[in-house]
């Protein structure tokens, strides 16, 4: 009873201790989403200005954005961030497989830091005629989002706050993928939720864009994510600190990377004591930085989660 409370408390702690590193090493930060509403945008200008990453709109059914290129081309041009999204009109799980397929296509060798969205918002989804209740609109929304991941992005859905709380299973969603609100109330915070991104403002200023544009707060990094784990075009690291096998951290000896490994690394980190390891395979210095400490535990933790 004793070991077994060991590592259930190991366990928990070393989950905090990753949760409370990953907190302290991301501050939010703002940017903007555009489509071809904003024009040509002056993206030297935009890159001058507090907004870290823009998200691009692609366009909607099989229409391409006026905008796309250009916008990803000049974005990238003055070393901005970007990501994407995809304006919906699927009112079935085929349709919005479709919608996923366009995405792949119009996106196809590009490089994108920011998750893919699909934005749900169209009133079309909410007409009589289409009979869609709220579990059918998630269904079509998961749909283009596991087509999206098999073919290895990094993806999310948009919606307004009203769609996510009536239109919407909004948790069953979360528990697949990224989500990003949007709501127009500057004075409420979204820092301590499951949605990684809030649409604050559809009337920002900002320069180099003529007229009124979308302002957001990001409260994840993003770009660590997407980069270490090889989605949207970029490729998993290749110096061993994520191998997919995870063999340098099979701590136990025991031919597979699990939590036991997890929680005896976590011990190894603190000194605690209380259960054994190989000391031989005791190569879990992931980021290579001369010590084991709290980063080797977030590597470890990244490689169960398969991230």
């Amino acid at each position: 009873m004793k070991k077994i409370f060991i590592l259930l408390l190991s366990l928990i702690l070393s989950l905090l201790l990753v949760v409370s590193a990953s907190a302290e090493a991301f501050t939010p930060i703002y940017g903007i989403d555009v489509s071809y509403w904003q024009g040509d945008i002056n993206w030297g200008m935009v890159a001058n200005t507090d907004n870290e990453f823009a998200i691009i709109r692609i366009g909607y059914n099989d229409k391409q954005d006026a905008q796309f290129l250009n916008n990803y081309n000049k974005a990238k041009d003055a070393g901005i961030p970007v990501g994407a999204y995809m304006y919906s009109y699927a009112v079935t799980e085929e349709a919005a497989i479709e919608e996923a397929n366009i995405v792949l296509e119009r996106i196809k060798g590009m490089q994108f830091e920011y998750p893919i969205y699909l934005d749900v918002e169209d009133p079309k989804l909410l007409k009589e005629e289409y009979n869609l209740t709220k579990e059918q609109r998630t269904k079509n929304a998961l749909a283009f989002v596991r087509t999206m991941q098999e073919n290895g992005y990094y993806v999310g859905v948009y919606a307004n706050l009203y769609w996510f709380t009536n239109y919407l299973d909004v948790e069953a969603i979360q528990s697949e993928c990224e989500t990003w609100i949007a709501h127009y109330n500057e004075s409420y915070d979204y820092s301590n939720t499951a949605y990684g991104m809030w649409q604050y403002s559809q009337s920002g200023i900002v320069d180099g864009i003529s007229g009124d544009v979308d302002l957001n707060i990001c409260y994840k990094d993003y770009p660590s994510i997407i980069k270490n784990g090889g989605y949207n075009g970029f490729e998993k690291p290749s110096d061993g600190l994520l191998e997919p096998t995870g063999v340098k951290y099979d701590i136990d000896a025991n031919g597979v990377c699990n939590l036991q490994d997890l929680v005896v690394l976590a011990q190894y980190v603190a000194e605690w004591k209380g259960l054994e390891y190989v000391e031989s395979e005791l190569n879990v210095n992931g980021d290579a930085e001369g010590i084991v400490d709290l980063t080797d535990v977030v590597l470890l933790s990244q490689i169960i989660a398969g991230w």
